[in-house]
């Protein structure tokens, strides 16, 4: 077992296997959030491998280098997601196509 997981395990009282749940990117439009305690250093357009959802405001993560740690839902997208930077324009409609 590496460092980094050995710590989350004590730092956040985890048992059992450590599962991804989803796959996010921290939203390129944010600011850097500070890490510390139990944050996670998140920066912008990051990538994050959810570990948990606990609660409607954050969730536990790792990131690449393999940290832990709690990051903020609220900047937290789908990797699947999709910028519209035209949205505000008055040319621009939006179908169900």
């Amino acid at each position: 077992m590496e460092k980094e997981e050995r710590e989350f395990r004590k730092r956040f009282k985890y048992e059992g296997e450590i599962k991804v749940l989803a796959l996010v990117v921290v939203d390129p439009k944010t600011g850097v959030r500070k890490g510390g305690g139990k944050n996670l250093l998140v920066r912008p357009g990051e990538m994050l491998e959810v570990i948990e959802f606990t609660n409607e405001r954050q969730a536990i993560c790792r990131n690449s280098e393999g940290k832990y740690g709690f990051a903020p839902r609220l900047v937290l997208l789908h990797r699947d997601y999709e910028i519209y930077d035209d949205i505000d324009s008055p040319d621009c409609t939006i179908t169900d196509d």
